[in-house]
């Protein structure tokens, strides 16, 4: 089944919900969103990043440790679920599968929107919720169907199985067997004859014979389990608006000889086999590639639309809603209408010379900095972006302070080590404003620290034992209190 969701991505993902932003990468290769006009709405800021799915949006920073941690943003850009998983999947039906540990070792579970685990942490695999239920695999490495509650609706009994679609779900009984298809009660209406089933699309869904490769053969199946395409073609792809790609000759390990028809519900060859690559009908429209490798996007009757070429070679999506999104060797996305006239991208107004986005990075930065180091670092960041505003001085400075202030709240050394690594260019701004902000006790933990760190280097050098760590001086990661 890897190899499967490799060779055709997004098929799990289905029946998922239509994505409010859309992810991107800069040239730099940090990941932000833009909508569908193609306008920057969260400035890229991420490791990785992936299409909005019901409200949020999953995130990836690397920590200062080096570990790769997951959370979700709202449409603003605001963390609102904590960058603490090692892996995570979208939202669907209102819940997010979610994995702590590395990997062999990681466990699963679900969280809602609010970040809260409503069901524990506790397989060794799991899928996205489909009608109201979710393939997980227990530490038997048997995979079974729990609802929203957690609750086992179908016992762990499979090897393998896909999530749940128009009722049904394909399975695998026996390691390397055949699939099959269940209902929502785990009863078997299609029995386990074939080598993989995929999910159903427009109520039709491919299943296929043979190993995977040049003895492979693919047909459809309809919605009751019946055989309606007989299983003859060597490639077929998904319905999509009423037609599939099909080819009766090459196969999914080789790129040879490949020719491509279309065919309607009923089976009938409605374009001819002409192209070596077919991609799916969207707003009318599909994109296919001739023998000359020449790409084009056809209508529904198989005549050439508008030919795929430069500035716009590298990759172009479907058509949708009248427009398609390109890519060009540099890098550069923008859409093109059905013209192929490039349209213009929409720039995001400049709002007003205030704290944000860096108010929300700050605190999206906070919550997942592990020591007091990144925490000073973090609080640097900030000074020097807030003094580049244009705000009045008193602005400036009382912004400044605050976050001083909440630092103090969280972590006391996160001040010391912000002090301690102040860059030039806005030492003088801070000196003298954070002198008036704390108060005279700290101010002596602040001269206590310097002091221990300096008798520390010099016992260091003089192989002698470490100095003991100041009185009344919070340690990493303690508030002043």
């Amino acid at each position: 089944m890897i190899v499967i969701c490799f060779m055709f991505p997004g098929l799990l993902n289905a029946q998922a919900a239509m994505n409010d932003l859309r992810a991107f990468k800069n040239k730099t290769g940090k990941w932000g969103f833009k909508d569908e006009r193609g306008m920057v709405v969260i400035e890229p800021a991420y490791d990785q990043a992936f299409d909005f799915s019901e409200g949020l949006g999953r995130v990836i920073n690397r920590q200062p440790g080096g570990e790769l941690l997951t959370g979700f943003i709202n449409s603003s850009g605001t963390l609102v679920i904590p960058m603490k998983y090692n892996l995570a999947g979208n939202f669907s039906e209102s819940l997010a599968k979610v994995g702590l540990g590395k990997y062999p070792d990681t466990k699963y579970g679900y969280i809602d929107k609010t970040g809260k685990e409503v069901i524990t942490l506790q397989y060794t695999s799991a899928q996205e919720f489909s009608e109201g239920l979710a393939g997980v695999t227990n530490k038997d490495k048997k995979l079974g169907y729990i609802n929203k509650l957690g609750k086992t609706i179908i016992p762990f009994a499979y090897e393998d199985g896909m999530p749940f679609s128009l009722g049904m779900a394909a399975v695998a009984i026996r390691k390397n067997g055949g699939m099959g298809l269940i209902d929502k009660k785990g009863k078997m209406i299609v029995q386990p004859k074939y080598a993989l089933v995929f999910p159903f699309n427009e109520g039709m869904a491919i299943v296929m014979t043979g190993e995977l490769g040049d003895d492979s053969k693919f047909g459809f199946i309809d919605s009751t389990g019946k055989e309606t395409i007989p299983l003859k073609y060597a490639l077929a792809k998904g319905f999509h608006e009423g037609l599939a790609a099909v080819s009766m000759t090459g196969s999914l390990t080789s790129s040879k000889d490949k020719r491509y028809c279309y065919i309607d519900r009923s089976g009938k060859e409605v374009i001819p086999a002409s192209f070596t690559d077919a991609g799916e009908f969207s707003d009318g429209l599909a994109r296919v590639t001739y023998p000359d490798n020449k790409q084009y996007f056809i209508d529904r009757a198989g005549k050439k639309f508008m030919e795929i070429k430069l500035p716009y070679t590298y990759y172009v999506e479907n058509y949708k809603n009248g427009k398609a999104l390109v890519t060009n060797y540099m890098g550069d996305e923008y859409y093109v209408d059905k013209t192929g006239k490039r349209l213009p991208t929409p720039v995001k107004p400049p709002g007003p010379a205030g704290p944000e986005p860096y108010e929300s990075n700050f605190q999206r930065k906070i919550d997942t900095a592990a020591s007091s180091e990144a925490r000073g670092r973090i609080l640097n960041e900030f000074s020097a972006a807030i003094i580049g505003l244009t705000l009045s001085e008193e602005e400036k400075i009382n912004m400044v302070l605050a976050k001083y202030k909440q630092m103090m709240s969280i972590d006391f050394q996160g001040v010391w080590q912000a002090l301690l690594n102040i860059e030039e260019t806005h030492f003088k701004f801070v000196q003298g404003k954070v002198r008036i902000l704390l108060s005279q006790p700290q101010q002596d933990a602040i001269k206590a620290m310097g002091k221990y760190h300096i008798d520390k280097f010099n016992a260091k050098q003089n192989k002698q034992p470490a100095p003991p760590w100041p009185a009344n001086v919070p340690k990493e990661g303690q508030p002043w209190k």
